[in-house]
C-alpha cells in the first residue's frame, strides 16, 4: 500500500472532497472500493443535523434525508 500524507495511523485515512466535484466523488469511491473500512465518518451540515438524528434514532430499518435545491437554475 502507498504511503499517504492523509494516513494518521495504520486503522486512520482522511480522504479529502471537494463538495459538487463528480471527479472527487469518483476517487473516493474508488478508494473506499478498494479498502476494508469498519466505519466512515463525514461532516454533517447542521440543516441536515435534525433529520439524520432522527433517521439514526429507527436504525437498523434504512432512512434517506433530501434536502431541495436553494438555487433556481431557471432564467
Amino acid at each position: 500500500m502507498l504511503l499517504s500524507p492523509f494516513r494518521l495511523s495504520p486503522n486512520i485515512h482522511c480522504l479529502p472532497v471537494v463538495n459538487g466535484s463528480g471527479d472527487c466523488a469518483l476517487a473516493v469511491r474508488r478508494w473506499l472500493l478498494g479498502h476494508q473500512c469498519d466505519c466512515l465518518a463525514v461532516a454533517l451540515p447542521g440543516s441536515f443535523q435534525s433529520a439524520v438524528l432522527d433517521g439514526v434514532e429507527q436504525l437498523p430499518s434504512p432512512s434517506i434525508v433530501l434536502q431541495q435545491p436553494s438555487v433556481s437554475y431557471e432564467q
